[in-house]
């Protein structure tokens, strides 16, 4: 099942979307269109999956961390129990970069 417009966004395609783990999918994505003002494009829920778009054209994809793709684990230290892992997606490759927030 599909929800949002099912359409490509209407910016157009970007060249990068950044996809990001989230822990808590549904509550991830409430900030994003009513804080940040990102309309909602496309959403698989069964996958836990959205596409969302800004009308300037920034777009973004929200995915729940189910331990697929992941490239090392999520883990703090006794310093910082903060830790960051972006995955950027583009059409031609992945580049995945971690550190500590």
């Amino acid at each position: 099942m599909t929800t949002g417009s099912g359409a490509p966004p209407k910016t157009g395609w970007a060249k990068l979307v950044p996809e990001l783990r989230v822990s808590d999918f549904v509550a991830s994505i409430e900030p994003w269109r009513n804080r940040l003002g990102f309309a909602l494009t496309y959403q698989r829920p069964e996958e836990a999956f959205a596409y969302l778009e800004r009308p300037e054209g920034a777009q973004i994809m929200l995915r729940q961390r189910d331990g697929k793709w992941e490239t090392a684990p999520l883990e703090g230290s006794a310093k910082s129990s903060c830790w960051t892992r972006t995955a950027i997606w583009s059409w031609s490759r992945m580049i995945s970069v971690s550190g500590r927030c």
